[in-house]
């Protein structure tokens, strides 16, 4: 078990109004809940204010949908065992281990009471199919639901920063990181995708602001909301997170398309204008300060026919981006959602939300599914893990599909379990060595079907499962070269299990994967 963070938001201010301060308000977010787990701890930011900021109480529960209608059961965070949270200026504060079971697919309904007159400028816009807030007049918190007639439905987050549940050490978080492109729609959409194909041990956070740039960021109230620039916000955003191995990072174009003269706008001067290598030295500053984790970049979206729209910045844009391409592993969204017409990049029929900046709703799943489509090529590599899913036919084995028992048994996998004639050369990098035979009958036990051999130099065979039409090999990692499953003979357990050895280590495989799914939350 482990802390996983399974939701994220940024820290930025609110569009600029006369009315800084509320009080007697409370605030609710609906927020997915990715996988099962026991515990949770949240994060409450105030990171972008000027004053301190006290929250007077915390509630959590369950609800079934994205509403605001929670279970009648909830529980109160505390905050050094007290139940309000008092945040520093440009502090944060973490919320005491709280006990409370999550299921995977439900909503943690998180509920905020502020008593007393607070600033409220800091806050982020976000959107998807995923993603609500609300706001509610009076303290509402423990209600199973909001008052229709004081409360209001919201897209700013307040405060919220992460959550944190303890969970299965197979789950893991991938950060999306960026501007209003990726604080809109297409991480909630990955999300989504990522589970259609049953990849349920990831979540999804987002760290994203709307009108922020790369290198520079604006002193004026008139575009505080569009935050701070990169080397003001990306290590305070990325470094909170648990368990995430991957980052993926789409930043830029408000670099290039948002400098138009001081006589134009005061506060948008030509000067601002980067050049391309300016701008990848932000991305390196991203990359150097992202913790070690993968480090994945996505290109710029056409901009032709927005309102500031030129040919230096497009022909920017594109040497941007080909230096993208050129130099990082890259997800490569312009191409996916738009074409080049005259000499320009155009977003593609559908695909243009309207303004010739954001995509559409249908831009953005293609977008997520793009994404999601790039995390489990990095995820996987061994043979047929792109195929179609099976499921368990045992029901003694709470597992999802093929891809969810490799998961698990990345930690079963073993010296021990390794044959006897590979084991000196057995490590955690090379952890599928030796493990064939055991593991394609011990995915028979599970999902059926039959196993097959790989004739091998040596007389050997290496085993894989065949389930219907779905062929996949959970151990063909170990092989450098390409292994050929067309010359291949049908396995019998009998036979192979006459070796004791072979049929002991089978059991203590066995033994290991019920000992993981046990422990399972």
């Amino acid at each position: 078990m482990k802390w996983v963070t399974m939701w994220g938001n940024a820290q930025s201010k609110t569009m600029p109004s006369p009315a800084t301060y509320a009080k007697d308000l409370t605030l609710r977010y609906p927020i997915f809940i990715p996988f099962n787990g026991n515990k949770i701890k949240i994060t409450l930011d105030n990171y972008c204010q000027n004053e301190k900021v006290k929250i007077d109480n915390v509630i959590v529960s369950i609800g079934s949908s994205l509403s605001d209608k929670q279970n009648k059961e909830y529980k109160e965070l505390t905050f050094n065992s007290k139940p309000e949270a008092i945040i520093d200026a440009h502090g944060y504060i973490i919320s005491d281990e709280l006990n409370i079971d999550l299921k995977s697919d439900e909503y943690l309904i998180v509920s905020l009471y502020i008593k007393d007159y607070t600033n409220l400028t800091g806050g982020v816009d976000i959107t998807g199919p995923l993603s609500k807030g609300y706001f509610a007049y009076g303290n509402q918190a423990t209600l199973d639901k909001l008052d229709i007639n004081t409360s209001k439905s919201t897209t700013w987050v307040y405060f919220l920063s992460n959550i944190d549940i303890y969970t299965d050490d197979n789950n893991e978080a991938v950060i999306c990181y960026g501007d209003s492109i990726t604080s809109q729609d297409w991480p909630d959409y990955m999300l989504l995708s990522l589970r259609e194909r049953n990849i349920n041990n990831i979540s999804i956070i987002r760290k994203a602001v709307s009108g922020t740039r790369i290198l520079r960021q604006y002193e004026c109230i008139t575009y505080q909301s569009y935050g701070l620039k990169g080397k003001n916000r990306f290590i305070h955003e990325i470094s909170s997170v648990k368990s995430a191995n991957t980052i993926i990072v789409q930043h830029g174009i408000n670099d290039i398309i948002h400098p138009v003269g001081e006589d134009v706008n005061i506060f948008r001067p030509m000067s601002d204008l980067p050049t391309a290598d300016e701008l990848i030295e932000g991305i390196n500053y991203y990359k150097n300060n992202s913790n070690n984790l993968n480090f994945i970049v996505g290109t710029l979206l056409p901009i032709y026919n927005w309102r500031t729209y030129k040919d230096f910045r497009e022909t920017l844009k594109n040497e941007f981006n080909d230096k993208l391409i050129n130099n990082y592993d890259f997800i490569d969204f312009e191409k996916e959602i738009g074409e080049i017409i005259d000499n320009a990049w155009h977003f593609k029929d559908g695909c243009d939300s309207g303004d010739h900046l954001h995509p559409s709703k249908y831009a953005y799943k293609l977008m997520g599914i793009l994404a999601a489509n790039k995390i489990i090529n990095m995820k996987y590599k061994f043979y047929g893990y792109e195929s179609n899913s099976v499921f368990p036919i045992n029901k003694d084995y709470k597992l999802g599909d093929q891809r969810d028992l490799y998961d698990v048994l990345t930690n079963a996998w073993s010296k021990e379990t390794c044959a006897p004639r590979l084991q000196d050369n057995w490590n955690k990098d090379n952890k599928t060595l030796g493990q064939c035979s055991i593991t394609a009958f011990l995915v028979q036990d599970i999902y059926g079907g039959d196993v097959y051999g790989i004739p091998l130099a040596d007389g050997n065979y290496h085993c894989f499962n065949k389930i219907g039409d779905v062929i996949f090999d959970l151990t063909s990692e170990q092989f450098e070269d390409k292994l050929d499953y067309t010359n291949v003979v049908l396995q019998s357990r009998d036979n192979h299990f006459k070796k004791e050895e072979k049929y002991n280590r089978y059991l203590l495989l066995k033994d290991k994967l019920n000992n993981l799914l046990n422990n399972r939350k």
